[in-house]
């Protein structure tokens, strides 16, 4: 989108509205003042590249833009009394082991299937972390953590000894 448009349009107008329906765009503009900038950045563009500008710039933005759009709709299928339930992976504290039975615990509630821990780890991304025999956190939700202990928000998780903590 460019800031001006033919028939004195305003892009500015076109990214409120397309950030409203939640569509990723990119600002390419000549414009660089940093009141049209601050106005610009408030609707929440991807990026915002100014003119003259390098089409691999513009190659790189859009590919950002895909990884990131992939990146938030991955899920893992989850079966429960009601159907399966597709459950996003950005959406995943942790998940713990019980026996033959894993807990997957999200932002809003908890999910149990019969599946192993193992085999829950190869459904998902490189953000979850083995941090236990029985827990696989995910990395970008850590709240804090000890040499011993992850916490994610009020939630304790143990860490084995022989995983290095700088290394989560």
């Amino acid at each position: 989108v460019d800031i001006r448009l033919s028939n004195n349009s305003n892009g500015i107008n076109l990214g409120k509205k397309l950030s409203e329906h939640h569509i990723p765009f990119i600002y390419i503009t000549a414009n660089n003042e940093l009141a049209v900038i601050k106005k610009a950045a408030s609707t929440k563009p991807q990026t915002y590249i100014t003119k003259p500008f390098n089409e691999r710039d513009v190659i790189a933005a859009v590919e950002v833009i895909r990884e990131n759009k992939k990146q938030a709709s991955a899920h893992i299928p989850i079966k429960t009394p009601k159907g399966i339930v597709n459950v996003k992976f950005n959406d995943i504290l942790f998940c713990k082991a019980d026996n033959v039975y894993t807990t997957v615990i999200t932002t809003d509630r908890s999910y149990v299937e019969r599946i192993s821990l193992k085999k829950i780890q190869s459904l998902l991304n490189e953000d979850f972390v083995k941090t236990h025999r029985s827990f696989l956190v995910n990395k970008n939700k850590i709240t804090s953590r000890s040499p011993s202990v992850i916490y994610i928000n009020d939630y304790q998780i143990p860490v084995s000894r022989s995983i290095n903590i700088d290394d989560i």
